[in-house]
Protein backbone atom coordinates (compact mmCIF):
# COMPACT_ATOMS: atom_id res chain seq x y z
CA UNK A 1 0.00 0.00 0.00
CA UNK A 2 2.72 2.39 1.29
CA UNK A 3 4.60 1.74 -2.31
CA UNK A 4 1.81 2.61 -4.24
CA UNK A 5 1.69 5.80 -2.32
CA UNK A 6 4.77 6.44 -3.57
CA UNK A 7 4.31 5.77 -7.02
CA UNK A 8 1.48 7.84 -7.52
CA UNK A 9 3.08 10.48 -5.67
CA UNK A 10 5.77 9.85 -8.34
CA UNK A 11 3.55 9.79 -11.33
CA UNK A 12 2.43 13.71 -10.17
CA UNK A 13 6.17 15.01 -11.20
CA UNK A 14 7.73 14.35 -7.70
CA UNK A 15 11.02 12.86 -7.96
CA UNK A 16 10.68 10.10 -5.66
CA UNK A 17 14.58 11.54 -4.41
CA UNK A 18 12.78 14.22 -3.44
CA UNK A 19 9.93 11.76 -0.86
CA UNK A 20 10.50 11.63 2.86
CA UNK A 21 8.62 8.77 4.48
CA UNK A 22 7.62 10.09 7.95
CA UNK A 23 5.14 9.00 10.80
CA UNK A 24 4.67 8.82 14.14
CA UNK A 25 4.40 5.77 16.78
CA UNK A 26 3.18 3.08 14.34
CA UNK A 27 3.53 5.60 11.54
CA UNK A 28 6.84 6.33 12.17
CA UNK A 29 7.29 2.23 12.02
CA UNK A 30 5.86 1.23 8.88
CA UNK A 31 7.96 4.47 7.42
CA UNK A 32 11.12 2.97 8.45
CA UNK A 33 10.12 -0.45 7.63
CA UNK A 34 9.06 0.75 3.95
CA UNK A 35 12.19 2.89 3.26
CA UNK A 36 14.60 0.75 4.19
CA UNK A 37 13.58 -2.19 2.13
CA UNK A 38 12.65 0.18 -0.90
CA UNK A 39 14.31 -1.04 -4.13
CA UNK A 40 14.43 2.77 -5.17
CA UNK A 41 16.24 5.81 -3.75
CA UNK A 42 14.43 8.23 -0.99
CA UNK A 43 15.25 11.31 0.43
CA UNK A 44 14.90 10.41 3.85
CA UNK A 45 12.80 8.73 7.08
CA UNK A 46 11.47 11.26 9.49
CA UNK A 47 10.44 8.79 12.87
CA UNK A 48 8.78 10.43 15.93
CA UNK A 49 7.91 8.33 19.21
CA UNK A 50 8.89 4.86 16.99
CA UNK A 51 10.60 2.13 16.86
CA UNK A 52 12.08 -0.10 13.74
CA UNK A 53 10.11 -3.09 13.67
CA UNK A 54 11.48 -6.76 11.86
CA UNK A 55 15.07 -5.00 13.10
CA UNK A 56 16.40 -8.86 12.97
CA UNK A 57 16.02 -9.22 9.58
CA UNK A 58 16.88 -5.82 8.22
CA UNK A 59 20.31 -7.18 6.79
CA UNK A 60 18.89 -9.44 4.59
CA UNK A 61 16.21 -7.54 3.49
CA UNK A 62 17.23 -3.96 3.13
CA UNK A 63 17.86 -2.19 0.03
CA UNK A 64 20.94 -1.45 -1.42
CA UNK A 65 19.54 2.12 -2.78
CA UNK A 66 18.34 3.02 0.74
CA UNK A 67 21.78 1.78 2.71
CA UNK A 68 22.83 5.13 3.23
CA UNK A 69 19.23 7.18 3.86
CA UNK A 70 19.35 9.70 6.38
CA UNK A 71 17.22 9.16 8.89
CA UNK A 72 16.21 11.22 11.74
CA UNK A 73 14.49 9.63 14.90
CA UNK A 74 12.78 11.69 17.90
CA UNK A 75 11.59 10.45 21.25
CA UNK A 76 9.95 11.99 23.98
CA UNK A 77 11.86 11.03 27.36
CA UNK A 78 8.67 10.67 29.14
CA UNK A 79 6.41 8.77 26.38
CA UNK A 80 4.90 5.92 28.15
CA UNK A 81 3.72 4.07 25.31
CA UNK A 82 6.62 3.78 23.35
CA UNK A 83 9.20 3.98 25.70
CA UNK A 84 12.62 5.37 25.03
CA UNK A 85 14.74 2.77 25.58
CA UNK A 86 12.65 0.55 22.19
CA UNK A 87 13.89 4.08 20.36
CA UNK A 88 17.09 3.73 21.79
CA UNK A 89 17.21 -0.02 20.47
CA UNK A 90 16.14 1.25 17.09
CA UNK A 91 18.66 3.09 16.86
CA UNK A 92 21.40 0.73 17.84
CA UNK A 93 20.24 -1.60 15.52
CA UNK A 94 20.32 0.99 12.53
CA UNK A 95 23.79 1.84 13.55
CA UNK A 96 24.91 -1.77 13.76
CA UNK A 97 23.70 -2.12 10.09
CA UNK A 98 25.94 1.40 9.26
CA UNK A 99 22.85 3.20 8.17
CA UNK A 100 23.30 6.82 9.10
CA UNK A 101 20.63 8.64 11.35
CA UNK A 102 20.00 11.72 12.91
CA UNK A 103 19.00 11.57 17.01
CA UNK A 104 17.30 13.92 18.80
CA UNK A 105 16.05 13.13 22.55
CA UNK A 106 12.91 15.42 23.01
CA UNK A 107 13.00 17.00 27.25
CA UNK A 108 9.95 16.96 29.51
CA UNK A 109 7.69 15.39 26.44
CA UNK A 110 5.21 12.11 26.27
CA UNK A 111 3.78 10.15 23.96
CA UNK A 112 2.81 12.94 21.63
CA UNK A 113 3.69 14.76 18.22
CA UNK A 114 4.19 18.27 19.54
CA UNK A 115 4.40 20.83 16.10
CA UNK A 116 6.25 23.58 18.77
CA UNK A 117 8.78 20.99 18.39
CA UNK A 118 9.34 21.06 14.98
CA UNK A 119 12.18 23.21 14.87
CA UNK A 120 14.01 20.59 15.47
CA UNK A 121 13.17 18.14 12.40
CA UNK A 122 12.92 21.23 10.09
CA UNK A 123 16.31 21.46 9.19
CA UNK A 124 16.43 17.84 8.40
CA UNK A 125 13.16 17.91 5.88
CA UNK A 126 14.55 20.96 4.19
CA UNK A 127 18.01 19.11 3.98
CA UNK A 128 16.65 15.57 2.76
CA UNK A 129 14.10 17.67 0.28
CA UNK A 130 17.54 19.73 -1.67
CA UNK A 131 19.34 16.99 -2.06
CA UNK A 132 19.80 15.10 -5.27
Amino acid sequence: MIEKLISEEKGKACRRQKIVMAGFSQGGAIALQTALRYPERLAGVLALSTYLPLAGSLQSERSPANQGIPIFMAHGSYDDIIPLRRGEESRKAARGRRLPRRVARVPDAAFRCAPRKSPTWRPFLRASSDAE
